[in-house]
């Protein structure tokens, strides 16, 4: 009997690389790819949910920080008695180091919700594939090849026959 994990201790979160790899379907191990896919699939829509969260986050955070150092630019410039025009501003609020980390963040977040965003569509897909799978070995279809043309032949000789017999005791009854 297999080992119960420990309640309140959850095994860690596959990566990406690994809900990858398990992408793969073994045909010959169907019923292990069906029974996890859920999970897999449960999973990843997390990790989504994860990304999507992250991804507005930074956003937020770029949109904060471009506005502290605006407002920081234009203090600046009121107390040096400047005058600093918005496009001015602009050009320095773009080439600031915060804002041009903020910017990356927001790059690096938005990769990962589309990576994630493709992981999902593609289980999806598997699913889909599953299913197919599922369909062909209940149909018979992985089962040895000869054996099933021989029983078509045979089912095909069978009905040639009696085909002949109908035919024989036809024309018996009409001659």
């Amino acid at each position: 009997m297999p080992e119960r994990p420990r309640l309140g201790r959850r095994p860690p979160t596959p990566t990406i690389e690994e809900f990858e790899e398990a992408l793969a379907i073994n045909e010959q191990e169907l019923q292990i790819a069906c029974r996890n896919q859920p999970v897999m699939f449960h999973h990843v829509a997390k990790a989504l949910v994860t990304a999507r969260a992250e991804y507005r986050d930074a956003q937020t955070h770029l949109k904060r920080t471009e506005a502290e150092v605006a407002l920081n630019l234009r203090q600046q410039a009121d107390v040096a008695e400047e005058r600093m025009t918005e496009k001015k501003c602009d050009e320095l609020v773009t080439t600031n180091q915060e804002v041009v980390h903020a910017d990356d963040a927001v790059n690096e977040r938005y990769q990962r919700l589309e990576e994630l965003l493709a992981l999902k569509e593609s289980y999806v897909q598997r699913k889909d594939m599953l299913r197919e799978l599922v369909a062909l070995f209940i149909a018979d279809y992985y089962s040895d090849p000869t054996r099933g043309s021989e029983s078509r032949m045979r089912d095909i000789a069978v009905e040639g026959v009696r085909r002949a017999r109908r035919l024989q005791q036809q024309e018996d009854q009409d001659g």
